[in-house]
């Protein structure tokens, strides 16, 4: 059911602020639950921001790693890259932010109406303006000013008044027009994401492109379990959304190369984050669970395939040691090696292991045992 974007009223949601988004694909992949019925509420078709991603992401704090060159320095991947968007499409309208422009004589992208969420939690007696839809819990609003980092450095324009600011979005020139920045506020007590998402359409009104950066990440701008959309919104959002083609053809030679009839191990080791989380599992802590799951199977010397983003050559010779019959995947051409294709290969490849040791609180994982329950993954 996908539309022409030149002809619909169309929302661009966006996980994190673009240009400073350090969160993971698979992050950022689960914030499209939100954008997905965020869209359906306000009447809208969603519009896919391109993945955002960084050279040796996350293996060092977030606050050092973005001064350094690689933490400045975004690169994008579209979300048909990755995934085969064709399911999704034939349930709702959806487009991707690099389809906005397929009109040749284009050349600025003009947003509408746009809200940017600052990500902290809002407070909730904050006083409601007369007249106004998105104040109080909803909104604590502020100025839009600039910025040295993300969407608001690469805007220009900023005065007391109300100005089009101009700058760039994932690379493209675009130019912005009324501008609401401050806390949104999804989830509370006082309302229920469906009615927040009412206030939000209609403050948006009948605009063509509207845009609401840094939603779906952060507990109050993400949609409540218990919410009636989020049932609906889940299934679009992880059953239907099955990997590009080629990329599960490159899932599929891999599982046939290692000779074993889809009898195999799968770990993911989540080894370390942007900050302490205590996520540094030590070896002996990720064999035990490997050992479990071999002794589940009867098979003490089944092949263990690791997806893991540890980068400590210690760590990683002492679980091969205590593991000897490991295996990784070894991209062997540019398009699988980087780091978007590459998670969704190993990501596919383990959905279709006998057994799987996840990581706690790791979405890679969260994906994965997603995979494993669904239909599709069962039947290759």
């Amino acid at each position: 059911m996908a539309c022409e974007a030149r002809d619909a009223r169309l929302l661009l949601v966006t996980p994190c602020d673009p240009g400073n988004c350090h969160i993971y694909f698979s992050v950022q992949r689960r914030a499209l639950p939100s954008a997905i019925a965020l869209a359906r509420r306000t009447g809208r078709t969603l519009v896919l921001p391109p993945f955002e991603w960084y050279d040796d992401q996350a293996q060092m704090f977030a606050n050092k790693f973005i001064q350094t060159e690689a933490g400045r320095t975004p690169y994008f991947r579209r979300w048909s890259e990755l995934f085969d968007l064709a399911p999704l499409r034939e349930r709702m309208d959806v487009v991707e932010f690099a389809e906005l422009l397929s009109d040749p004589s284009s050349t600025v992208l003009q947003i509408d109406r746009m809200i940017h969420n600052h990500g902290a939690q809002p407070s909730l007696t904050a006083p409601r303006l007369p007249g106004e839809v998105l104040s109080g819990p909803l909104f604590a609003e502020k100025r839009c000013k600039p910025s040295r980092h993300g969407l608001m450095a690469n805007l220009s324009g900023w005065s007391e008044s109300v100005q089009t600011l101009r700058g760039e979005l994932y690379g493209q020139a675009v130019e912005v027009g009324e501008a609401r920045c401050g806390v949104l506020n999804l989830v509370s007590r006082q309302h229920t994401f469906s009615s927040a998402a009412a206030d939000v359409g209609r403050w948006l009104g009948d605009v063509r492109l509207a845009a609401i950066f840094n939603v779906g990440h952060h507990s109050h701008v993400r949609i409540d379990a218990n919410d009636p959309f989020y049932s609906e919104a889940l299934e679009l959002s992880l059953r239907l959304l099955r990997p590009h083609p080629e990329l599960a053809a490159e899932a599929a030679r891999f599982v046939a190369g290692l000779g074993v009839e889809k009898r195999f191990i799968a770990l993911h080791w989540r080894h370390g984050d942007w900050v302490d989380y205590e996520l540094l599992v030590k070896p002996q802590s990720v064999v035990r669970q490997v050992n479990r799951a071999q002794m589940k199977l009867g098979c003490p010397s089944c092949v263990v395939f690791l997806m893991t983003n540890c980068r400590n050559a210690s760590a990683m010779a002492e679980l091969a040691e205590l593991v000897p019959t490991l295996v990784s995947y070894v991209p062997w051409n540019e398009r699988f090696a980087e780091e978007g294709p590459r998670l969704v290969i190993e990501q596919t490849i383990a959905a279709q292991a006998a057994e799987f040791v996840g990581s706690p609180r790791s979405a890679v994982t969260q994906f994965i045992e997603s995979m494993r329950s669904h239909p599709f993954y069962l039947e290759h």
